[in-house]
Parts: C-alpha cells; structure tokens; sequence
C-alpha cells in the first residue's frame, strides 16, 4: 500500500482482543474526507504464509471509512493494510492487475 503505518481494521483487532493504546496522531487518506482519530497496538509478531514480522506496531482504525474492511463497500475482506516498511522488509512485489502479493522466500 505504501501507507505510513501498517494498519488493521478496528473489527479485526477486536476479534484478536488486542490492547490497544490511544495515539494522538490523526490519519488521512484518499477515499475518506478530513482527518481520522486511530489507536495503536503491539503485536509481538506478523505471520503472512511462511514470512513473519516480529515487533510491530500497527494503527488501529475503522477501514470502512476507505471502503475496506469488513463494513466496506469496495473491499470486505480486508483486515488490514501493510504499510511501505513491511512491505519492504518482505520483498513485496504487487501484481495489480491479478490483484496479488508476493513476497520474498524466508533466507
């Protein structure tokens, strides 16, 4: 996504009973008008397929202000956002057009 923070939908970090913290940060973004109260959680560790993430932090926000998440309109089936620096720590490579993530085999 190339989005500052990885996020996770508001929904989706209740369904995993994560702590979260408030943050007086504000986001924005294309698709949602003004500025986006958010709070903050601490995951010990990310899985995607066999790659892992260790020590994130993530914004925490309803997606479906964007049209993701499970209350959107454009996407349900998200739960979150990666941000730019996870997808470069994965290796991500986006194919938009088959709508898939790859990511870079484990060392």
């Amino acid at each position: 996504s190339g989005a500052v923070w990885s996020c996770l939908d508001a929904k989706t970090a209740a369904a995993l009973n994560l702590q979260l913290s408030p943050s007086p940060n504000r986001i924005r973004g294309a698709g949602a008008a003004g500025q986006r109260e958010l709070a903050v959680a601490d995951l010990k560790q990310l899985q995607i397929g066999e790659r892992e993430v260790r020590r994130l932090s993530v914004a925490v926000l309803n997606l479906a202000d964007w049209g993701l998440g499970a209350d959107g309109k454009v996407l349900e089936n998200v739960g979150g956002i990666l941000g730019g620096g996870e997808l470069a720590t994965l290796g991500a490579v986006i194919d938009c057009h088959q709508l898939k993530l790859w990511l870079q085999a484990a060392d």
